[in-house]
């Protein structure tokens, strides 16, 4: 099984309010794409790693693109001074 895997994702704040898209339309567009890209590879399974579940926008789009949560982690840290 093909399994392409998306490490992470960000939208420069100026590139998308430059052209006149919403940061939600320009995360769309780009996964458009990129799924396009996929199904032409022959990929079966797409994966989404490091998302900021604060990023309403992001977490919105992929929901709509029929992306579902499939791991509960924590990423944990300690400031030790």
């Amino acid at each position: 099984m093909a399994i392409a895997r998306i490490l992470s994702i960000w939208v420069l704040a100026d590139g998308y309010r430059q052209i006149g898209e919403t940061k939600a339309s320009a995360l769309r567009q780009m996964m458009e794409e990129f799924t396009k890209q996929a199904r032409d590879h022959h990929v079966q399974t797409i994966l989404v790693d490091a998302i900021n579940a604060e990023d309403e926008d992001l977490v919105n789009v992929l929901k709509q693109l029929g992306y579902e949560r499939y791991l509960t982690t924590y990423m944990m840290r300690a400031t030790i001074a």
